[in-house]
This record gives structure tokens, C-alpha cells and sequence, in this order.
């Protein structure tokens, strides 16, 4: 920061590389996203967000290195200035809860629970509002004589706010900021439990629906008792013949709790997972060590011995994802029963998506002898009873787990028809060359993979895929 006081280029490059560095802890996690998604096969997305990261942080350089008369029209510091430091204090000292928050669940600390953090925002904000009015003045504040219409509007905001966070002392759910918030989980004295429970449930005690799966360790949103790996999760599916319901989720992670304060707090939504789901929960930034017989082992020969560690690991091998929160539907042999979903609020779709697991009767993973060594795909059974099946394929360079096949897949399911899908030679799991793949033995792959004479349905998309019945 020194050194941009300099002139010429090195001066420019110091002046940008603070700016950078600075801004790099709001935006890190914003661009990792979508490079991921680029990676992914994404378009759109990453282009238009680095298009816009690109011209926020070029505009001002730009606009003043063509206009540098401008600079001359900036106001002057003054106690105006001061004024803005302090305000943007109390909002820094609030905001960094958050932050202290985040590590206080992921250490397991338990030293700033939902009571306490409230309790600071609270006198935070209310001190923020006693400055703005002009009651409190600082070391370097100008003398505030009369206050402004735009103070005046600052303060009144500020109390209102203070005002909606009050009930949060007791348990109200403030749901417009509950990702900045420790989860209700944590809070000692929640009034509203027993009314909240009794309504959203709507289930006799007795019933099996609400009893505790054995072994669940972890209690989530809501009261929800889910599993914290995937070896019971699945284990206990097995025993209670339901699917698999994986939150791929972090203690720090705002647009989770956001999910589950504006989107599983709905009455249908609770049911279906409460009592259709065995639940599992994913936490990938856990620092909570391992014993020894649960370590994982990377493919590189790392081993991995925290929990947040080796989830994130399992998560982005099995399901190819690095991002939280996302939802992914398991049979109880492991298979996924629909496309992996991630953040969206409409509540609509995420009752279709958790309803697609549930029409879907099994999937198998299944070994079929193709023309060139044995390929490896998927059944996926949505009846007991005769019904048409699709044989799905995937393009020249993808394989059966493709995003846009398990749409396809998931919109199948849901019309009552069951599926088949594998992967072609040299492609997923399946043996053989990718240099050997031909479009005829494609065809022929095809047809082996149902238990009789197929017919050409339709071809979707772009490059060798097709779509047979």
C-alpha cells in the first residue's frame, strides 16, 4: 500500500495489486464457483460473471485515466469522512461475528452461540443509532449541530433493524438474515419450539416417521436427525428400504442456512424429508479430527484426517461437485435418483426435485457385455409392472453420469418411463479405447444393452447421443 504512492507504472501496479488483495477475500469464493463451473462444461455463467469482476475493477481506472480532471471534483476528507469510518466500524465489528461465528462451529468452540451473537448486534446497531443522531462523538468527529435528512433516514433504518432482530432473542426464526446467524440449533431458550414443531410435523409422537434413525449423530434445521457419513446413511436406508437424502453443506456457509430457513421450513418439505429421506449431512469445512479407522486416503496417496477434509474429497469424487450447498438423492445401493440440485429458493421445484428420488423404484448398477469388452451402466426401475424403457447415450466425449442425461434421466422417471444408460468403451467406468469407438459399434452397444429388438426414438442434442425405446 506504501509503495502505490509512487509515480509512474509501479505506483499503478501497487496501487491495483493492493486493490486486488484487498478485495480477494469477498470475491475468491464467488470466481472458485464458477471456474469450477467452467470446468464443468458451463458456458454462460463463468463468461458473463468474469465479464463483469473484469469491468468493476478496470471502470475506475478507466474512466479517471480518461478524465483525470475528475480527480479534482472528488470531495475533500474532512469530518464527513470521519464520519463514514465510524459508521462502517460498527458494520465491520458486526460483520466479523460472522466470521469469529463460522470458526466457532467448524472448532466445535461453543462460544458464541445464537444468543450472544444477537445480543452484540443488538447493542452494536443500537450504539450505531445513538451515533448517527448525533449522541455520541468520537476523537476526530466534527460537532453535529443539527442532523441531516439523510442521517435521519441512516438512524431510522438503523433502529428498525435493531428492533427486528429483539424477538431473535427468543427464538424467532429472522429469516431475512438467518445465513449471517448462528443456526437456532445453538440457542439455549427458543419459545416458539414446541407450537413451531407441533405445527410443521403434524405427526402422533409414536409414529415411525418421527423416530430417530439409529446412529443419526447430528441434529440439523428444524430438529432434522441426519447421519454425518454416507456408509451408515446408506446402511440405514437399507434396513428401512427409503432413499438417501445428502445435504452437501459447511457450518459457514450463508446460502445453506438460507435454504433451510426459507425453503425446509415449509410444512411439505419437512414431511417428505422427515419421514420419506434417511439424511445425511456433509459438512466440507469440519475441523473435527478422524479416528484412524475412518481416514481417507486420496487417490494421490494423501491421507486425510480431519472431517471436513475427507467430505470434501468424498463429495467431489462421487458426485463432482465443490460447492455448497447442494442436494443429491441416493438409492439405497448408492446410486444417484436424480440430477444433483444446488442453491434455489422456489420451494415448487425442491418439492418436485425431492419427489422425482421418490417415484424411482431402483436403480441397479449393471455390467453389459458390449462389442468391444464389457460396458458399464445403469437401471433405473420406476415399477414393478410392464413399462416402456428409454436407453440413453452419451456424447463422444462424456459419459452416463453427465448432467444433462440425469435430467433427461430425472424427466423419464416422472413420466413413469424406467431407463438404461452406460458408459460407451474408453469412456466412465467401461473398458476398452476411446480410439476404437466407431458410430457403428455404438449402435450395436445399443442395442445390447436392452433385452431385445430397439427402435430408433429420436436424436437430442449435439454430437452422438441418442435416445432409443
Amino acid at each position: 500500500d506504501k509503495n502505490s504512492g509512487k509515480k509512474g507504472l509501479g505506483g499503478v501496479f501497487f496501487l491495483a495489486l493492493t486493490l486486488v488483495l484487498v478485495s480477494f477475500s469477498c470475491t475468491g469464493p464467488i470466481v472458485g464457483t464458477v471456474l469450477i463451473e467452467s470446468t464443468e462444461g458451463e458456458f454462460w455463467t463463468p463468461m458473463i460473471t468474469m465479464l463483469a469482476f473484469s469491468i468493476a475493477f478496470a471502470l475506475p481506472f478507466t474512466i479517471f485515466a480518461l478524465f483525470p480532471s475528475l480527480l479534482n471534483k472528488l470531495p475533500q476528507s474532512g469530518g464527513w469522512l470521519n464520519s463514514v469510518k465510524v459508521v462502517l466500524g460498527f458494520v465491520e465489528i458486526a460483520l466479523g461475528l460472522k466470521f469469529l461465528s463460522t470458526a466457532d462451529q467448524v472448532y466445535h468452540w461453543g462460544i458464541l452461540n445464537r444468543e450472544i451473537y444477537l445480543a452484540i448486534w443488538i447493542v452494536c446497531f443500537t450504539l450505531l443509532g445513538f451515533y448517527l443522531l448525533g449522541k455520541i462523538r468520537f476523537k476526530h468527529d466534527s460537532p453535529v449541530e443539527y442532523i441531516s435528512v439523510k442521517r435521519l433516514f441512516l438512524a431510522i433504518i438503523d433502529f428498525a433493524f435493531v428492533i427486528y432482530l429483539i424477538p431473535g432473542m427468543w427464538g424467532a426464526p429472522l429469516s431475512a438474515i438467518s445465513g449471517y446467524l448462528p443456526p437456532l440449533e445453538s440457542q439455549e431458550y427458543v419459545v416458539s419450539t414446541l407450537s413451531t414443531s407441533q405445527s410443521v410435523v403434524n405427526a402422533p409422537e409414536s409414529s415411525p416417521a418421527t423416530e430417530t434413525p439409529s446412529g443419526a449423530q447430528l441434529t440439523l434445521a428444524h430438529g432434522l436427525k441426519a447421519f454425518d457419513n454416507l456408509d451408515d446413511a446408506l446402511a440405514e436406508a437399507k434396513k428401512q428400504a427409503k432413499p438417501v437424502f445428502v445435504d452437501i453443506t459447511g457450518h459457514g456457509c450463508v446460502n445453506c442456512r438460507e435454504m433451510e430457513a426459507k425453503v425446509w421450513s415449509d410444512p411439505r418439505v419437512l414431511r417428505i424429508l422427515r419421514e420419506d429421506y434417511v439424511l445425511c449431512a456433509l459438512y466440507m469445512d469440519d475441523k473435527t479430527s478422524l479416528p484412524e479407522t475412518k481416514w481417507v486416503t486420496t487417490s494421490t496417496g494423501k491421507t486425510l484426517k480431519q472431517v471436513g477434509r475427507a467430505n470434501s474429497y468424498i463429495v467431489k469424487e462421487r458426485f463432482g461437485v465443490n460447492a455448497q450447498p447442494n442436494y443429491a438423492l441416493l438409492s439405497p445401493e448408492g446410486e444417484l435418483l436424480a440430477p444433483i440440485r444446488g442453491y434455489d429458493l422456489n420451494v415448487e421445484d425442491y418439492i418436485a426435485f425431492l419427489q422425482s428420488g421418490l417415484k424411482v423404484k431402483s436403480v441397479k448398477k449393471v455390467n453389459i457385455q458390449g462389442a468391444r469388452g464389457t460396458l458399464v451402466g445403469e437401471v433405473v426401475k420406476v415399477s414393478d409392472k410392464k413399462a416402456p424403457v428409454a436407453i440413453i447415450c452419451h456424447g463422444l466425449t462424456g459419459n452416463r453420469n453427465e448432467t444433462f442425461l440425469l435430467a433427461v434421466v430425472d424427466e423419464l422417471s416422472k413420466k413413469g418411463i424406467s431407463s438404461v444408460r452406460f458408459d460407451f468403451n474408453g469412456h466412465g467406468e467401461s473398458e476398452g479405447a476411446f480410439s476404437g469407438m466407431t458410430v457403428s459399434n455404438e449402435l450395436e452397444d445399443s442395442e445390447r444393452s436392452s433385452a431385445g429388438p430397439c427402435r430408433l426414438y429420436s436424436v437430442f442434442r449435439t454430437g452422438w447421443q441418442f435416445l432409443w425405446s
